[in-house]
């Protein structure tokens, strides 16, 4: 496994209802941890930009910018598509061996074909404890399934429109400085599965500070039960490459601090999100 993989820890609990992959949609309720919780998540407009899932004012300095992404919007499942601007496979082992951010999406959303659907996340200081970001997801404002359940009139949007795919998959977070500061960072992700048995589910996440990789995350949840709702807890040690000139130029710079977050289910690609960060 690359460098910086990291402890994880899981926690499973049955899903209220169990729920079919067409939609995307949530089970009957979200699951919501302690702490800061954030507004909601809003869907796509009819333009090109897409409504960010943000934490209020009041909760914080961190928060998600309000357009450029879906902070929240899980790939929608639906029929599997290869269409020829997304490469026909790519494994754990492909995207390792990258040494600067993808320029594009690896994977179409309806690769998603065990219906991953994100509820929940948190972002702790380890050390410390201290919450720096919290978003729960709002059931009543996902994403209109009008618009992305159909996995071919999805494919024919984004083709026609690369900048609507990569605001629907991008998000663009603002964080305060002294992040860059922690010995590590502890994230909760609670995330549910759809009908099918998910085996060997694993996250490779790529950060980068413009084209120079400052480190590789690996974690594996392993088997996801179908129709479950899950928790999934995983530590980031800091970037050994983050030095105090390098940190300077992180928060002069805004938004070239990036990463690539790449979902498998053994040596299948189903998920592909994309982060930028910015430090203030």
């Amino acid at each position: 496994r690359a460098e910086g993989t990291c402890h994880t820890r899981a926690s499973v609990e049955r899903a209220p209802t169990p729920r079919g992959r067409g939609g995307g949609g949530v089970p009957g309720r979200s699951v919501t941890r302690s702490g800061r919780a954030a507004d909601a998540m809003s869907g796509a407009s009819e333009e090109d930009d897409v409504l960010l899932a943000s934490p209020s004012a009041s909760e914080g300095p961190s928060r998600a910018e309000p357009r450029d992404g879906a902070a929240f919007a899980s790939p929608r499942a639906g029929t599997p598509l290869t269409p020829s601007r997304y490469p026909a496979r790519v494994t754990p082992a492909d995207v390792l061996a990258l040494t600067a951010p993808t320029e594009t999406f690896l994977c179409p959303l309806s690769a998603n074909v065990y219906d991953f659907d994100f509820l929940d996340f948190e972002i702790k200081d380890y050390d410390t404890g201290e919450s720096v970001f919290k978003i729960t997801k709002n059931p009543e404002l996902s994403l209109p399934d009008d618009k992305f359940k159909d996995a071919d009139e999805t494919e024919k949007m984004f083709a026609t429109n690369p900048n609507l795919e990569a605001a629907v998959r991008t998000v663009r977070y603002t964080f305060p400085a002294k992040v860059l500061r922690c010995g590590a960072i502890r994230t909760a992700l609670t995330f549910s599965v759809g009908d099918a048995p998910a085996p060997d589910f694993r996250l490779i996440e790529r950060h980068y500070f413009r084209n120079t990789l400052l480190r590789s995350y690996d974690f594996t949840f392993g088997f996801c039960i179908p129709n479950s709702v899950n928790g999934w807890e995983a530590i980031y040690p800091a970037p050994e490459a983050v030095t105090a000139d390098l940190e300077r130029e992180m928060i002069a710079y805004p938004f070239e601090t990036r990463s690539d977050s790449f979902y498998f289910v053994g040596e299948t690609l189903v998920m592909h999100n994309k982060a930028a960060y910015r430090y203030e």
